[in-house]
């Protein structure tokens, strides 16, 4: 070849050289200290910083924790406003008032459904539903209609045969009435899926409702962690009939006898302090008077013991 042409390979050869050597390490160093700096840039980065707070966490956390309320079912023969005969409503009306407002109780009331309730009352009531009543060979009809107000859930139990007669006692039937009540209670727990830490009952034409409890509904499952407190308001009054009908009429087996027997004849009051885990009077001279009675004698055979003063619910 000659000079020229050997010039102008060797031309060609230094721009190779060069271009081969521009394409090498220093722009694949460049990227990859780049890219190296730029993970550990990410790494510090997702170490260091503050995680934005999700709101839907932050809400649940912040949340109140919910305490399911004791339940409480008053079981009276009367309750004010709706109707009342005297200070037995008035207790029934304030205590269940009372005790709602605090905010640790679901207390719910029931009562039988008279004639004589004021109707200004009747008019806003909800029929929920019937069932039957079994009440030894009968069985009974019973409509129940639910009220609200002041925190506090109503329930009355209707039957015209029982509950449609002016005023609320005195008749010769008082004993079936209030057996059928106190009996009708039991069932509609079951009804309106209720079952109250407390069953609280007043009076002898409640005491029934204790002495069901534990006398039938026992042995029910869903009865096993219901107690029952007894309040005696006019110890004058005790529910006492003839032996002779405690199944025929109260629908009790005779196996039971020796709770409800007293002075040879039947006494509900008496049964129903047997029956209750506690009982208590509104009055600090009942329990005086208790110890003046011959009931004495039947709670000597009990683990019922009388108080010296009356008990606070």
């Amino acid at each position: 070849m000659t000079d020229i042409e050997n010039k102008d390979v060797e031309a060609i050869g230094e721009e190779v050289a060069k271009t081969k050597t521009a394409k090498k390490a220093p722009v694949k160093k460049k990227l990859k200290v780049k890219a190296v700096e730029t993970v550990e840039k990410t790494q510090a980065e997702t170490v260091n910083a503050t995680p934005a707070p999700d709101p839907v966490v932050e809400e649940v956390m912040n949340q109140v924790q919910v305490v399911e309320k004791k339940k409480i079912m008053f079981v009276a023969s009367e309750a004010a406003p709706f109707i009342a005969t005297g200070g037995l409503a008035e207790v029934i009306g304030s205590l269940s008032k009372a005790l709602a407002a605090t905010g640790k109780y679901d207390v719910r009331v029931i009562i039988p459904m008279y004639s004589d309730i004021k109707q200004q009352y009747r008019q806003k009531f909800q029929f929920i539903g019937s069932i039957f009543i079994p009440l030894a060979w009968r069985n009974q009809y019973c409509g129940i209609f639910t009220y609200e107000a002041d925190g506090v859930t109503y329930y009355f139990i209707d039957n015209e045969y029982y509950f449609k007669r002016p005023g609320c006692y005195g008749y010769y039937d008082d004993g079936e009435r209030f057996a059928f009540f106190s009996r009708s209670v039991l069932e509609v727990l079951n009804f309106i899926k209720f079952y109250p830490e407390v069953l609280h009952c007043h009076d002898w034409q409640a005491a029934l409702a204790s002495i069901y409890l534990k006398t039938i509904y026992c042995y029910r499952e869903e009865y096993q962690f219901t107690r029952s407190v007894f309040t005696i308001h006019n110890i004058e009054y005790q529910g006492k009939y003839s032996l002779d009908i405690l199944e025929d009429l109260f629908g009790i087996s005779n196996d039971y006898r020796y709770l409800l027997e007293y002075d040879n004849c039947i006494n509900l009051m008496k049964a129903a302090i047997e029956c209750s885990e506690k009982f208590s009077t509104v009055s600090l001279a009942t329990p005086r008077r208790l110890r003046t009675l011959t009931m004495r004698t039947a709670c000597r055979t009990s683990s019922v013991k009388i108080p010296s003063s009356s008990a606070v619910f």
